[in-house]
Formats: structure tokens, C-alpha cells, sequence
């Protein structure tokens, strides 16, 4: 058997593809700016680097790279395999947490006081399912899942509705490399009150993997995706409402059919979800290239507005391994890799993209410095940043920015 982390990352000319996972990118909490701390000034400050703790993320080695970056209401949580920190933003300080009981992956959901994330167990053998309970440092290993064992690529979100764990897709881990990867088209929910699973209903959109996902509010989005790394990338979607069990087709987005977008949830109603980026294609043989534009669904009028380009924002071009995140009524970008005359270099500034005018503006160049790769999370007031991939190493160190 091979670890759905050994298949996780492609490099091509320097760039970073592979396992682009929408899950990075929790929506925004919707925290009213007028709330937020007013003695705290805005611009940057620094984030101290996790090594004082034993905390160290590696993007050179998939067993210890960052796979959960959430944040918590008051915390930002890292996880990387088999290790684990808490940040606090108000003392400035990092502290380990309790080892998981297996290593976990870059499939998770936050409910509000839990982590759900997926992972291996210590012998490897199959999927399984695992709660962190962040107020007694406390894991758990959950029942079995009514879904094929050994899948990657598959999405999970936390539905605030019914409390519950949603999960769906994802392709069944082959044997070996050349064998085929098998797409799964059916998800499961899971009750922590009750302890159990339950059978989603069947959706009416093909079975997947790298598909995209997030929770609107409501309903569960879920969009694109394809049905194997050798298979083209997909166009369409469907809402899952978990009050009822029911999908409803949405409307087919203006923007190319991608795989693993980044979403987020915005807007003046606190309910627009967004997907940005992702892949053209998911084929390992090939070069993908990324998607450097996005869109806008809104559920309650089936419509979608779209985000332009990077090619049309002011910077003119791609940024692979960009930090993203939504916040504030805007979508920013910030760091990553870019072209540069004969070279691909990193950078330290980056735009936002006002999702109301539809208008562009520079994120000033701060304490982070020329970095990609690096991990976000906005709190509500501000974005805090760590990690990613220096000029010559990978950095445990970050930053926080506030607008």
C-alpha cells in the first residue's frame, strides 16, 4: 500500500503543484470590525518561530508539513502529521498540544470547539477519522466511516444547521502507482453528540476527487473536481442541505472548469461563497497550470459574479504558492512565487480585490519578507501568517497583518 501523503506533491520548474487543498482556507469567522481591539494599531507585527516549543513544519518533507491551520476564535491551531501548536495572537506566544494518535491530513473541519481531521492510523493500515478536543487537550478516535478506507482528495465541512461533520467524494487510494484510482461519489455525515455516522444522500453530480467545498451557512457547495488525475477537470456542482438530506444542481460558473480551488465565505451577507484558483488539470504526467481567477456563488439567487485575472490586477501575472484569504468585504494576496525577467522569484507584497467595486489595491510589503507557500488565517480583524519557503529554507517563523 502507498501513503495518500507519498502522492501528495508534484514539483515542475520549480513550481509547486499537487494537493492544492481547499481546506487551508476555513471561511472567514465574520467578526464585525467595529469589535475588534482598537488599541492595536494597524500594519504588521511579528509571529515568533515555533521551534521554541519543538514545533517545526518542513515543506521539504511531507511528514512534517503543516497540514491544519485553523483558527480557533482566540488561537491559531497547526498541525503538521504527527505533532501539533497552538498560537496565541494576544500573548505572542506558541505552546505544543497533545500528539495525535495518528497522522493526520490535509482534510479537516473545525466546529468551533473541535477539530475533525482524517488521517492514518500509527500502523498505516487504513483511514481513519479523528477528533482534538481543544479545552482538554484530548484525542479521539472516531467509528469507522460508511465509505471506502484508503481515499484522499475528498471534502469535508462542518454544517452548523444539524452540528454535524460532512463529508464527501474523494478518489479510493490505488494498490501502486499504475493502478487505476477509483472515484467515489458518496459522503457521510458524522453526529459527535451521538457518536455516529450517517449515509448522505446520493448527488447529482458525478463521482470525484479534488473537487472543492465549503459551508455557505446552510448548505454545503461543492463544485469542480475531477474523476481521476488522468481525467479532464469539471465545470459543475451541487448544494447539499443537511436539514433535509437533499442536493440541488447550481449553476454552471462563468469561469474554466478547475480542480482544488481555495474557497472562502464573504460578502455583505456573510454567506457568498467564494473559489478562487485551483488547477486546470490533475494529470501527474502533465504540467498543470494554475488558475489565476475566481467566482462568486450566490446560493439564494443561483448566480455567479465573476473575480478577473491576476493577469488584469495590477500585478499582472500568476503567483503560485500566494497566501490567500477572504476578509474584510475583500480577497488578498499576498507573497508567493512569480515571474521576474529569466527567473521565477519570491515576493513579499501583494493586492486584494474588493469583492463590492470589483476594484484592485496593493497590500504594503511587511515583516514577512519574500516567501511562498505560507499558511493564513484571518481572524475577523486580522491575518496571521506562518511558514512557507524562504530564498533558502523553510521558515517557521510569521507574521501578522492588520489592514
Amino acid at each position: 500500500m502507498i501513503s495518500f501523503r507519498s502522492l501528495c506533491a508534484l514539483a515542475i520548474a520549480g513550481l509547486s503543484f499537487g494537493c492544492i487543498d481547499s481546506s487551508d482556507d476555513p471561511p472567514s469567522p465574520g467578526v464585525d470590525p467595529a469589535a475588534c481591539d482598537p488599541s492595536i494599531p494597524s500594519g504588521w507585527r511579528s509571529v515568533p518561530s515555533s521551534t521554541t516549543v519543538g514545533f517545526k513544519a518542513d515543506l521539504s518533507n511531507w511528514d512534517s508539513a503543516v497540514d491544519v491551520y485553523a483558527w480557533t476564535g482566540t488561537e491559531v491551531l497547526a498541525m503538521a502529521a504527527l505533532q501539533g501548536a497552538v498560537f496565541s495572537p494576544d500573548t505572542g506566544a506558541w505552546r505544543r498540544i497533545a500528539d495525535p494518535p495518528g497522522a493526520v491530513s490535509n482534510r479537516w473541519a473545525w466546529s468551533g470547539d473541535t477539530l475533525f481531521v482524517s488521517g492514518e492510523g500509527r500502523s498505516g493500515s487504513q483511514t481513519e477519522w479523528h477528533a482534538y478536543h481543544l479545552a482538554t487537550d484530548t484525542w479521539e478516535i472516531l467509528p469507522q466511516a460508511p465509505m471506502p478506507l484508503h481515499r484522499r482528495s475528498l471534502s469535508v465541512v462542518w454544517s452548523t444547521t444539524t452540528e454535524e461533520l460532512l463529508v464527501w467524494g474523494g478518489m479510493e487510494l490505488p494498490g501502486s502507482v499504475d493502478d487505476p484510482h477509483i472515484p467515489y461519489g458518496g459522503g457521510a455525515a458524522y453526529d459527535p453528540a451521538a457518536g455516529t455516522w450517517r449515509t448522505l444522500a446520493p448527488a447529482p453530480i458525478s463521482a470525484r476527487g479534488y473537487h472543492a467545498a465549503v459551508w455557505n451557512g446552510s448548505m454545503m457547495i461543492v463544485l469542480g473536481g475531477s474523476e481521476g488525475p488522468d481525467s479532464t477537470t469539471a465545470n459543475d456542482g451541487a448544494a447539499y442541505d443537511p436539514v433535509t438530506d437533499t442536493w440541488t444542481p447550481i449553476a454552471t460558473p462563468t469561469m474554466a472548469p478547475r480542480a482544488d480551488a481555495k474557497t472562502f465565505l464573504e460578502g455583505s451577507t456573510g454567506t457568498a461563497a467564494i473559489f478562487w484558483g485551483g488547477l486546470d488539470d490533475m494529470a501527474y504526467h502533465a504540467e498543470p497550470s494554475p488558475r489565476l481567477d475566481g467566482g462568486i456563488y450566490d446560493a439564494v439567487t443561483d448566480s455567479w459574479t465573476q473575480i478577473p485575472s491576476l493577469e488584469q490586477s495590477p500585478l499582472g501575472s500568476a503567483r503560485d504558492g500566494a497566501a490567500v484569504w477572504a476578509g474584510a468585504g475583500r480577497l488578498w494576496m499576498l507573497g508567493g512565487t512569480g515571474w521576474t525577467g529569466p527567473v521565477w522569484t519570491r515576493h513579499d507584497d501583494g493586492i486584494a480585490y474588493d469583492l463590492t467595486s470589483g476594484t484592485w489595491s496593493a497590500i504594503p510589503a511587511g515583516l514577512l519578507g519574500n516567501r511562498s507557500s505560507t499558511h493564513v488565517v484571518w481572524t475577523g480583524c486580522e491575518a496571521i501568517f506562518y511558514g512557507g519557503r524562504g530564498a533558502t529554507s523553510y521558515l517557521t517563523d510569521g507574521a501578522i497583518y492588520r489592514p
